[in-house]
């Protein structure tokens, strides 16, 4: 790790080695922030899909919405694979 601070530092990118760190650091901070913010948008998914069935307002998905939402999840993965 020591020697990938030192090449990063080296670059000419950072003033200092503490800086390739604090960089490290905002990084890790804003994808820890990011993944709370997934969680709290999933959770009021939930809540609302468990309201809709508390309301008798859920529908059965038939096969067509099935075979939508591998296709939307299949392109999703492949768009994060592929870095877009």
């Amino acid at each position: 790790m020591e020697a990938y601070v030192q090449a990063k530092y080296r670059s000419g990118r950072y003033v200092t080695p503490a800086e390739v760190v604090c960089e490290g650091l905002r990084l890790l901070r804003d994808q820890d922030l990011l993944r709370a913010i997934r969680l709290e948008e999933l959770q009021q998914e939930v809540a609302l899909g468990l309201q809709s069935i508390d309301e008798g307002s859920y529908v059965e998905p038939d096969s067509a919405y099935w075979d939508d939402l591998k296709q939307r999840v299949r392109r999703q993965r492949e768009l994060s694979e592929t870095g877009r």
